[in-house]
């Protein structure tokens, strides 16, 4: 069913200049701005940056990275302009590849997480962002291990249930089991409540465009954690946390 109601919303209905919907971050790095695919979406691409630049060191031209939920593919296509490392997109939604494709020229896959369509030690950096929580499941951690390349990581910026405490503990156990280092960790909750106010104008011209069906816009400013959700309360509140992890396999 939340499969449906993304292919409908953020498919069919959002305006075509959209390329990212995420939580976002906030405030923005300097000198970054030139290579934003889309200006208005400035919150979208910093969270981009955030997580990417946990990375020690430059990827090479014959290193891959991976976004497993890349969308429509403005993150990559931002990320492009930073890394010479070949990028590789998988996603579910048609609609969301086929812009992808069409309007940035990526490779976009089809993919159904948790199962990711890859060889085993082929990915050298698994990336996903405001996705994981989805299908962050034992078999989603074991399949990044599968596909990672000795050493490999995995970089994500998510939200979930619980305090940033009880949300770090459970997911550090998780990936230990599945054969991991968790190295980096990160409370990004006040910075992601800055975004989604600043982006509070632009997500209501996504909701403006959607057909005006009460139940389905109230979900789709719950999806985007508008002001006034639960989401957002919740964010308020401590009872909700927003992180940006990265972990090594072992």
């Amino acid at each position: 069913m939340l499969f449906i109601f993304y292919e409908l919303v953020f498919g069919l209905f959002t305006p075509a200049k959209v390329s990212c919907v995420n939580f976002g971050y906030a405030p923005a790095t300097t000198g970054l701005a030139d290579l934003y695919p889309h200006p208005e979406e400035g919150c979208q691409y910093e969270l981009y940056w955030q997580t990417y630049a946990q990375l020690a060191r430059p990827l090479e031209d014959h290193e891959i990275l991976c976004e497993i939920s890349c969308g429509r593919g403005g993150g990559l296509a931002f990320l492009r302009g930073l890394t010479r490392a070949r990028l590789i997109g998988l996603e579910r939604s048609f609609f969301a590849r086929r812009t992808a494709r069409k309007r940035f020229g990526l490779d976009v896959r089809y993919a159904q997480a948790p199962s990711l369509p890859l060889a085993d030690q082929s990915v050298d950096v698994f990336l996903c962002i405001d996705s994981a929580h989805i299908f962050h499941t034992p078999q989603f951690v074991r399949e990044l291990h599968r596909c990672l390349k000795p050493e490999g990581l995995v970089l994500l910026a998510d939200q979930n249930d619980g305090s940033d405490g009880y949300v770090r503990q459970f997911l550090e156990r998780r990936y230990a089991r599945a054969g991991f280092r968790l190295e980096r960790w990160r409370d990004i909750r006040p910075n992601v409540l800055r975004a989604l106010h600043c982006e509070q104008p632009r997500k209501q011209q996504i909701l403006s465009a959607l057909p005006n069906i009460p139940v389905l816009r109230a979900k789709a400013a719950a999806f985007m954690s508008m002001e006034g959700s639960r989401k957002y309360r919740e964010l308020e509140q401590g009872q909700r946390t927003c992180f940006i992890m990265q972990a090594r396999k072992l």
